[in-house]
Protein backbone atom coordinates (compact mmCIF):
# COMPACT_ATOMS: atom_id res chain seq x y z
CA UNK A 1 0.00 0.00 0.00
CA UNK A 2 2.80 2.41 0.90
CA UNK A 3 4.60 1.66 -2.38
CA UNK A 4 1.39 2.33 -4.31
CA UNK A 5 1.00 5.72 -2.58
CA UNK A 6 4.60 6.60 -3.45
CA UNK A 7 4.03 5.70 -7.12
CA UNK A 8 0.85 7.77 -7.18
CA UNK A 9 2.66 10.75 -5.66
CA UNK A 10 5.48 10.43 -8.19
CA UNK A 11 2.97 10.27 -11.02
CA UNK A 12 1.19 13.39 -9.79
CA UNK A 13 4.50 15.20 -9.46
CA UNK A 14 5.41 14.13 -12.98
CA UNK A 15 2.17 15.62 -14.28
CA UNK A 16 2.80 18.86 -12.36
CA UNK A 17 6.39 19.13 -13.56
CA UNK A 18 5.51 18.32 -17.14
CA UNK A 19 3.02 21.19 -17.09
CA UNK A 20 5.81 23.42 -15.85
CA UNK A 21 8.19 22.24 -18.56
CA UNK A 22 10.08 19.73 -16.35
CA UNK A 23 10.00 15.93 -16.12
CA UNK A 24 10.33 13.24 -13.44
CA UNK A 25 13.41 11.02 -13.37
CA UNK A 26 12.14 7.68 -14.81
CA UNK A 27 14.25 5.23 -12.75
CA UNK A 28 13.79 6.64 -9.27
CA UNK A 29 10.41 8.27 -9.83
CA UNK A 30 11.92 11.34 -8.19
CA UNK A 31 10.96 14.70 -9.67
CA UNK A 32 13.74 16.49 -11.50
CA UNK A 33 14.02 20.12 -10.34
CA UNK A 34 12.98 22.74 -12.84
CA UNK A 35 15.91 24.69 -14.26
CA UNK A 36 16.10 28.20 -12.88
CA UNK A 37 15.59 31.02 -15.32
CA UNK A 38 18.69 33.12 -15.93
CA UNK A 39 16.76 36.36 -15.35
CA UNK A 40 13.64 36.99 -13.30
CA UNK A 41 11.44 39.85 -12.13
CA UNK A 42 10.57 40.38 -8.46
CA UNK A 43 7.29 38.80 -7.37
CA UNK A 44 5.27 42.02 -7.41
CA UNK A 45 2.27 43.11 -9.45
CA UNK A 46 3.35 45.93 -11.77
CA UNK A 47 0.95 47.74 -14.07
CA UNK A 48 2.05 47.49 -17.68
CA UNK A 49 1.10 49.01 -21.03
CA UNK A 50 -2.24 50.79 -21.23
CA UNK A 51 -2.97 50.02 -17.56
CA UNK A 52 -0.22 52.40 -16.49
CA UNK A 53 -0.66 56.17 -16.55
CA UNK A 54 1.30 58.09 -19.14
CA UNK A 55 3.84 60.28 -17.40
CA UNK A 56 5.11 63.59 -18.76
CA UNK A 57 7.37 66.17 -17.12
CA UNK A 58 8.14 69.45 -18.82
CA UNK A 59 6.75 68.14 -22.10
CA UNK A 60 8.86 64.96 -22.10
CA UNK A 61 7.42 61.47 -21.72
CA UNK A 62 9.06 59.45 -18.94
CA UNK A 63 8.92 55.65 -19.11
CA UNK A 64 9.97 53.22 -16.37
CA UNK A 65 10.67 49.60 -17.30
CA UNK A 66 11.12 46.95 -14.61
CA UNK A 67 14.42 45.09 -15.04
CA UNK A 68 14.85 41.33 -14.92
CA UNK A 69 17.75 40.53 -12.58
CA UNK A 70 20.35 37.77 -12.75
CA UNK A 71 19.09 34.87 -10.61
CA UNK A 72 22.64 33.80 -9.69
CA UNK A 73 22.37 36.30 -6.83
CA UNK A 74 19.72 35.99 -4.09
CA UNK A 75 16.57 38.08 -4.28
CA UNK A 76 16.90 41.47 -2.64
CA UNK A 77 14.25 41.26 0.06
CA UNK A 78 13.88 42.30 3.68
CA UNK A 79 11.17 42.56 6.31
CA UNK A 80 11.80 46.33 6.52
CA UNK A 81 10.80 48.42 3.50
CA UNK A 82 13.88 50.65 3.73
CA UNK A 83 16.35 47.74 3.85
CA UNK A 84 15.41 45.78 0.71
CA UNK A 85 17.84 47.76 -1.47
CA UNK A 86 20.07 50.63 -0.40
CA UNK A 87 21.62 52.52 -3.31
CA UNK A 88 22.68 52.60 -6.96
CA UNK A 89 25.85 53.96 -8.56
CA UNK A 90 27.00 54.28 -12.17
CA UNK A 91 30.58 53.23 -12.98
CA UNK A 92 32.58 55.20 -15.57
CA UNK A 93 32.05 52.39 -18.12
CA UNK A 94 28.27 52.33 -17.53
CA UNK A 95 28.16 49.33 -15.17
CA UNK A 96 25.55 49.51 -12.40
CA UNK A 97 26.83 49.17 -8.82
CA UNK A 98 24.16 48.14 -6.31
CA UNK A 99 24.34 48.13 -2.52
CA UNK A 100 21.97 45.27 -1.77
CA UNK A 101 19.79 44.15 1.15
CA UNK A 102 22.70 42.43 2.90
CA UNK A 103 25.03 45.43 2.70
CA UNK A 104 27.10 43.84 -0.07
CA UNK A 105 27.93 45.17 -3.53
CA UNK A 106 26.76 43.82 -6.88
CA UNK A 107 27.82 44.93 -10.31
CA UNK A 108 25.32 44.52 -13.13
CA UNK A 109 25.76 45.01 -16.86
CA UNK A 110 22.90 45.31 -19.33
CA UNK A 111 22.31 42.42 -21.71
CA UNK A 112 21.53 43.66 -25.24
CA UNK A 113 18.14 42.75 -26.62
CA UNK A 114 14.50 43.32 -25.89
CA UNK A 115 13.63 44.53 -22.41
CA UNK A 116 15.87 45.39 -19.48
CA UNK A 117 17.96 42.44 -18.30
CA UNK A 118 20.79 42.97 -15.85
CA UNK A 119 23.49 40.31 -15.68
CA UNK A 120 26.06 40.00 -12.90
CA UNK A 121 29.56 40.98 -14.02
CA UNK A 122 31.71 37.88 -13.36
CA UNK A 123 34.87 40.02 -13.29
CA UNK A 124 33.63 41.92 -10.23
CA UNK A 125 34.23 40.51 -6.75
CA UNK A 126 33.25 36.86 -6.80
CA UNK A 127 30.95 36.18 -9.74
CA UNK A 128 29.52 39.68 -9.60
CA UNK A 129 29.17 39.94 -5.81
CA UNK A 130 31.51 41.67 -3.38
CA UNK A 131 31.05 40.79 0.29
CA UNK A 132 31.62 43.67 2.70
CA UNK A 133 32.82 42.84 6.25
CA UNK A 134 29.85 42.76 8.60
CA UNK A 135 31.65 44.96 11.11
CA UNK A 136 31.57 47.97 8.75
CA UNK A 137 27.95 48.80 7.84
CA UNK A 138 28.22 51.07 4.82
CA UNK A 139 27.19 54.69 5.21
CA UNK A 140 28.26 55.88 1.75
CA UNK A 141 29.69 54.73 -1.58
CA UNK A 142 31.69 56.76 -4.05
CA UNK A 143 32.69 55.61 -7.54
CA UNK A 144 35.92 57.28 -8.63
CA UNK A 145 36.63 58.32 -12.22
CA UNK A 146 39.47 55.79 -12.33
CA UNK A 147 36.93 53.00 -11.82
CA UNK A 148 37.76 52.15 -8.20
CA UNK A 149 35.01 52.13 -5.59
CA UNK A 150 35.15 53.57 -2.09
CA UNK A 151 32.90 52.05 0.57
CA UNK A 152 32.72 53.91 3.87
CA UNK A 153 31.37 53.33 7.33
CA UNK A 154 31.45 55.95 10.07
CA UNK A 155 34.94 54.82 11.06
CA UNK A 156 36.78 53.58 7.98
CA UNK A 157 36.88 53.59 4.19
CA UNK A 158 37.91 50.72 1.96
CA UNK A 159 38.83 50.83 -1.70
CA UNK A 160 37.91 48.16 -4.23
CA UNK A 161 40.31 48.08 -7.16
CA UNK A 162 41.64 45.34 -9.45
CA UNK A 163 39.69 42.66 -7.62
CA UNK A 164 40.94 43.60 -4.16
CA UNK A 165 39.26 45.33 -1.21
CA UNK A 166 41.83 47.19 0.89
CA UNK A 167 41.82 49.88 3.55
CA UNK A 168 41.95 53.40 2.09
CA UNK A 169 44.40 55.96 3.42
CA UNK A 170 41.71 58.50 4.41
CA UNK A 171 38.21 58.04 5.79
CA UNK A 172 35.72 59.86 3.53
CA UNK A 173 32.09 59.59 2.43
CA UNK A 174 32.61 60.86 -1.12
CA UNK A 175 35.31 62.15 -3.44
CA UNK A 176 35.43 64.49 -6.42
CA UNK A 177 36.89 63.48 -9.77
CA UNK A 178 39.90 61.22 -9.41
CA UNK A 179 39.74 61.27 -5.62
CA UNK A 180 41.91 64.28 -4.88
CA UNK A 181 39.26 65.94 -2.67
CA UNK A 182 37.14 64.06 -0.15
CA UNK A 183 34.10 64.93 1.97
CA UNK A 184 32.65 63.61 5.21
CA UNK A 185 29.34 64.23 6.95
CA UNK A 186 29.65 64.95 10.64
CA UNK A 187 26.28 65.77 12.16
CA UNK A 188 25.34 69.19 10.82
CA UNK A 189 28.83 69.80 9.42
CA UNK A 190 30.54 68.82 6.21
CA UNK A 191 34.25 68.22 6.45
CA UNK A 192 36.62 68.50 3.49
CA UNK A 193 39.45 65.96 3.61
CA UNK A 194 42.95 66.36 2.17
CA UNK A 195 43.23 62.91 0.57
CA UNK A 196 46.60 63.74 -1.05
CA UNK A 197 48.29 64.70 2.21
CA UNK A 198 47.87 63.55 5.79
CA UNK A 199 44.06 63.18 5.66
CA UNK A 200 43.64 66.52 7.41
CA UNK A 201 39.97 67.39 7.98
CA UNK A 202 38.61 70.95 7.89
CA UNK A 203 35.10 72.31 8.13
CA UNK A 204 33.85 73.04 4.64
CA UNK A 205 32.86 76.73 4.38
CA UNK A 206 29.47 75.98 2.89
CA UNK A 207 27.50 79.07 1.83
CA UNK A 208 23.85 79.91 1.24
CA UNK A 209 22.26 78.03 4.14
CA UNK A 210 22.04 80.76 6.76
CA UNK A 211 22.81 79.52 10.25
CA UNK A 212 24.74 76.30 9.56
CA UNK A 213 24.31 75.25 13.18
CA UNK A 214 20.69 74.43 12.28
CA UNK A 215 21.63 72.27 9.29
CA UNK A 216 20.80 68.55 9.17
CA UNK A 217 22.73 66.97 6.28
CA UNK A 218 21.05 64.17 4.30
CA UNK A 219 23.68 63.51 1.63
CA UNK A 220 26.81 64.96 0.04
CA UNK A 221 28.23 63.61 -3.20
CA UNK A 222 30.15 64.77 -6.27
CA UNK A 223 28.33 66.25 -9.23
CA UNK A 224 30.92 66.57 -11.95
CA UNK A 225 33.33 69.21 -10.69
CA UNK A 226 30.74 70.45 -8.21
CA UNK A 227 29.16 69.05 -5.06
CA UNK A 228 25.47 68.40 -4.48
CA UNK A 229 24.06 68.61 -0.96
CA UNK A 230 20.73 67.55 0.49
CA UNK A 231 19.88 69.08 3.86
CA UNK A 232 17.11 70.47 6.02
CA UNK A 233 16.87 73.69 8.01
CA UNK A 234 14.32 73.67 10.84
CA UNK A 235 12.10 71.13 9.08
CA UNK A 236 12.33 72.49 5.54
CA UNK A 237 14.25 70.34 3.05
CA UNK A 238 16.39 71.64 0.20
CA UNK A 239 18.88 70.43 -2.39
CA UNK A 240 21.74 72.70 -3.46
CA UNK A 241 24.65 72.65 -5.88
CA UNK A 242 27.98 74.07 -4.63
CA UNK A 243 31.39 74.45 -6.16
CA UNK A 244 34.20 72.61 -4.40
CA UNK A 245 35.05 75.76 -2.39
CA UNK A 246 31.56 75.79 -0.86
CA UNK A 247 30.04 78.62 -2.89
CA UNK A 248 26.37 77.93 -3.58
CA UNK A 249 25.30 78.04 -7.23
CA UNK A 250 21.62 77.16 -6.88
CA UNK A 251 19.24 75.81 -4.25
CA UNK A 252 15.84 74.19 -4.88
CA UNK A 253 12.87 73.58 -2.60
CA UNK A 254 10.45 75.96 -0.88
CA UNK A 255 9.74 76.57 2.77
CA UNK A 256 6.55 75.23 4.28
CA UNK A 257 6.01 78.75 5.57
CA UNK A 258 6.01 80.15 2.00
CA UNK A 259 2.33 80.61 1.21
CA UNK A 260 3.09 81.35 -2.45
CA UNK A 261 4.81 78.00 -3.01
CA UNK A 262 3.06 75.23 -4.92
CA UNK A 263 2.69 71.91 -3.13
CA UNK A 264 5.20 70.09 -5.35
CA UNK A 265 7.80 72.82 -4.80
CA UNK A 266 8.08 71.65 -1.20
CA UNK A 267 10.39 68.70 -0.54
CA UNK A 268 9.31 66.28 2.18
CA UNK A 269 12.70 64.53 2.34
CA UNK A 270 15.26 64.31 -0.45
CA UNK A 271 16.69 60.81 -0.55
CA UNK A 272 18.94 61.66 -3.49
CA UNK A 273 19.37 63.96 -6.48
CA UNK A 274 21.10 63.69 -9.82
CA UNK A 275 21.48 65.46 -13.13
CA UNK A 276 18.99 64.56 -15.82
CA UNK A 277 20.24 66.26 -18.96
CA UNK A 278 20.23 70.00 -18.34
CA UNK A 279 17.86 69.60 -15.40
CA UNK A 280 18.11 68.50 -11.77
CA UNK A 281 16.05 65.52 -10.60
CA UNK A 282 15.25 65.21 -6.89
CA UNK A 283 14.00 61.93 -5.43
CA UNK A 284 11.58 62.76 -2.62
CA UNK A 285 11.11 59.53 -0.67
CA UNK A 286 8.73 60.74 2.03
CA UNK A 287 6.33 62.29 -0.48
CA UNK A 288 7.03 59.44 -2.92
CA UNK A 289 7.57 61.63 -5.95
CA UNK A 290 10.20 62.73 -8.45
CA UNK A 291 10.58 66.48 -8.94
CA UNK A 292 12.47 68.19 -11.74
CA UNK A 293 14.11 71.64 -11.51
CA UNK A 294 16.06 73.98 -13.75
CA UNK A 295 19.61 73.66 -12.47
CA UNK A 296 20.62 77.15 -13.54
CA UNK A 297 17.76 79.19 -12.06
CA UNK A 298 16.32 76.69 -9.57
CA UNK A 299 12.85 77.11 -11.15
CA UNK A 300 10.41 74.23 -10.66
CA UNK A 301 9.77 72.28 -13.90
CA UNK A 302 7.42 69.47 -12.90
CA UNK A 303 6.85 66.36 -10.82
CA UNK A 304 5.43 62.85 -10.99
CA UNK A 305 4.06 60.52 -8.34
CA UNK A 306 6.29 57.51 -7.93
CA UNK A 307 3.39 55.06 -8.14
CA UNK A 308 2.31 56.51 -11.48
CA UNK A 309 5.86 56.36 -12.83
CA UNK A 310 6.62 52.72 -11.98
CA UNK A 311 3.11 51.23 -11.95
CA UNK A 312 3.13 50.19 -8.29
CA UNK A 313 0.58 50.91 -5.59
CA UNK A 314 2.83 52.42 -2.91
CA UNK A 315 6.56 52.19 -3.71
CA UNK A 316 9.35 53.54 -1.55
CA UNK A 317 11.84 55.37 -3.82
CA UNK A 318 15.42 54.61 -2.86
CA UNK A 319 17.85 55.99 -5.42
CA UNK A 320 18.14 57.48 -8.90
CA UNK A 321 21.27 57.42 -11.06
CA UNK A 322 21.61 58.92 -14.51
CA UNK A 323 24.52 57.89 -16.73
CA UNK A 324 25.59 58.83 -20.25
CA UNK A 325 23.50 56.11 -21.88
CA UNK A 326 21.03 54.91 -19.24
CA UNK A 327 19.17 55.93 -16.08
CA UNK A 328 18.06 53.60 -13.29
CA UNK A 329 15.70 53.94 -10.36
CA UNK A 330 15.66 51.71 -7.25
CA UNK A 331 12.48 51.24 -5.24
CA UNK A 332 11.20 48.79 -2.67
CA UNK A 333 7.69 47.39 -2.51
CA UNK A 334 5.74 44.81 -0.56
CA UNK A 335 6.03 41.38 -2.15
CA UNK A 336 2.94 39.62 -3.43
CA UNK A 337 1.79 36.59 -1.44
CA UNK A 338 3.11 33.31 -2.86
CA UNK A 339 1.55 29.85 -3.02
CA UNK A 340 3.99 28.50 -0.42
CA UNK A 341 3.05 31.24 2.07
CA UNK A 342 -0.56 32.25 1.25
CA UNK A 343 -1.23 33.52 4.77
CA UNK A 344 1.77 35.87 4.69
CA UNK A 345 3.27 34.65 7.92
CA UNK A 346 6.10 37.06 7.25
CA UNK A 347 5.79 40.29 5.29
CA UNK A 348 8.63 40.82 2.83
CA UNK A 349 9.66 43.87 0.86
CA UNK A 350 11.64 43.43 -2.33
CA UNK A 351 14.24 45.64 -3.99
CA UNK A 352 13.45 46.50 -7.59
CA UNK A 353 15.40 48.27 -10.34
CA UNK A 354 13.74 50.17 -13.17
CA UNK A 355 15.38 51.48 -16.31
CA UNK A 356 14.12 55.01 -16.98
CA UNK A 357 13.78 56.54 -20.42
CA UNK A 358 13.19 60.21 -21.15
CA UNK A 359 14.98 61.94 -18.29
CA UNK A 360 16.22 64.78 -20.47
CA UNK A 361 18.91 62.74 -22.19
Amino acid sequence: MRRDREKLWAALMGIHLAAAGCAATPKADVPKPCPQEKFARPHVDVLEGAARKQVNIGGKQIIAELCHLDTAAPDMKHEWFNEAIHSLHIAPDGGLIVLDHEGNLRRYVEVPGEGCRLALDSAFGRNGLLNIPRRMPIEAISVVETGSILVSSDFETRRYKSGMLSRAKCSVHSVIGRGKVGFKMDGGRILVVDTQGQCEEKKWPIEGWGDTEKLAISFVHPWGDDVIVGASVEGTHYVAIHDRDGKQKVKVGKSWDDASAKEDERICWARDADACGDKLCVLDSNCRKLTVWDRQSGAFVGSVKMGDLVGLEYPWPVDLVVGKSAAYLAVSHEEKATSDDPLRRKEWHVGMIFRIKGLYQ
